[in-house]
């Protein structure tokens, strides 16, 4: 599987990690959507209590908790 960076990928982990997921993405914010992007969205969908429906990726609730905007 190739995996590509993405700009839009690194804008969503800079604000998930300064919500206090770091430590799940020792990497930093690459731009690629892997183990650690998704380790730290299911650990920010925990910490705020949402446990329904897919853990490993972003939300529309989660993205504006964020303060990002779906477009």
């Amino acid at each position: 599987t190739r995996r590509h960076r993405n700009s839009h990928i690194r804008t969503y982990q800079q604000p998930l990690r300064a919500f206090g997921m770091a430590k799940h993405n020792p990497s930093g914010a690459t731009g690629y959507h892997g183990g650690e992007t998704k380790a730290m969205t299911r650990a920010a969908y925990h910490e705020l209590g949402w446990l329904g429906g897919d853990l490993d990726r972003p939300g529309r609730k989660l993205l504006a908790r964020l303060g990002l905007t779906v477009v």
